[in-house]
């Protein structure tokens, strides 16, 4: 069947061996690129995993952040009321200082122009002294 009839039994034997090599070494290829592919695919599988893992870390930080956020902008917003509140206040009051002193000046200017009416014979009218 496989022997021709120029070929010894040494030959054939030979060239059968060889063919038997051939097959096993084409049977052990597959088994190792089928472990190749086994571990490329569980390394796959593991970096998705890990990914998926990293990317709800990161999606929860993110949240974190925009309460955080939106806390800061509401104490933020309920200091700048009371600056507001205190700047109106401080207006109000310098206002009312500035209005006391126009009042302070008036009344000085009253008591300086009094003396020289007295000084004419005029009497001091009746009050508390000083």
């Amino acid at each position: 069947m496989y022997r021709g009839s120029q070929d010894s039994l040494a030959e054939t034997i030979e060239r059968l061996e060889a063919e038997l090599a051939e097959m096993r070494g084409l049977s052990r290829a597959p088994r190792w690129r089928m472990r190749a592919l086994v571990v490329l695919t569980c390394a796959s599988v593991l970096s998705s995993v890990l990914l998926a893992m990293a990317c709800m870390a990161s999606h929860a930080r993110t949240q974190a952040l925009e309460r955080h956020m939106v806390d800061a902008a509401r104490v933020f917003e309920t200091r700048s009321q009371d600056l507001d509140t205190c700047v109106f206040l401080a207006q109000r009051q310098e206002r009312e200082i500035t209005q006391c002193k126009v009042e302070w000046n008036q009344m000085s200017a009253q008591l300086d122009a009094k003396p020289a009416s007295l000084a004419d014979g005029d009497r001091a009218p009746p009050g508390p002294s000083r």
